[in-house]
């Protein structure tokens, strides 16, 4: 992490800004998933706010850190203190992630919610193969987020 922050500081002096992703506690690869254990869990929210290491945070790997135990409720707050640029879309369990907005677990709409209205750093619609058939996908993540805007 330290390593992490000397880099995003010294090319943020060149006006370019580098942020480590917030990661989920198992990650899809192609030939299998992983179990990860760095930028997940509480001890890293706390650790990236001493340091003041801002992220990009994806909601959706967040939300699978919730399920997974990795992560609480009140970290929520820190990590929204620390984001430059979010990743959006669903998630269900600790490995289901880029599912439809609202197409996941129940609670998580109050923190996507929470994040399109209280943050205003630039925001990305992730579905997962959201390109194809003709960006269906991505259409339909549109149509949710506005939904989620009129249900305030």
């Amino acid at each position: 992490y330290g390593q992490c922050k000397a880099l995003a500081d010294k090319y943020a002096e060149e006006e370019c800004c580098i942020l480590p992703q917030w990661l989920p506690p198992t990650a899809w690869y192609f030939g299998g998933s992983v179990d990860l254990d760095l930028f997940n869990c509480t001890e890293d929210v706390n650790y990236l706010k001493d340091i003041e290491l801002n992220i990009c945070l994806d909601i959706c790997h967040f939300l699978m850190c919730l399920a997974a135990k990795r992560v609480e409720d009140s970290d929520w707050d820190n990590l929204l203190g620390l984001t430059r640029h979010m990743h959006i879309a669903d998630a269900i369990g600790i490995d289901g992630e880029g599912i439809q907005i609202g197409k996941g677990e129940e609670r998580n709409l109050q923190y996507i919610k929470h994040a399109l209205l209280e943050n205003s750093c630039m925001k990305v619609l992730e579905v997962w193969q959201g390109h194809l058939e003709d960006y269906s996908g991505f259409h339909q993540a549109i149509k949710s987020t506005i939904d989620v805007f009129e249900n305030k």
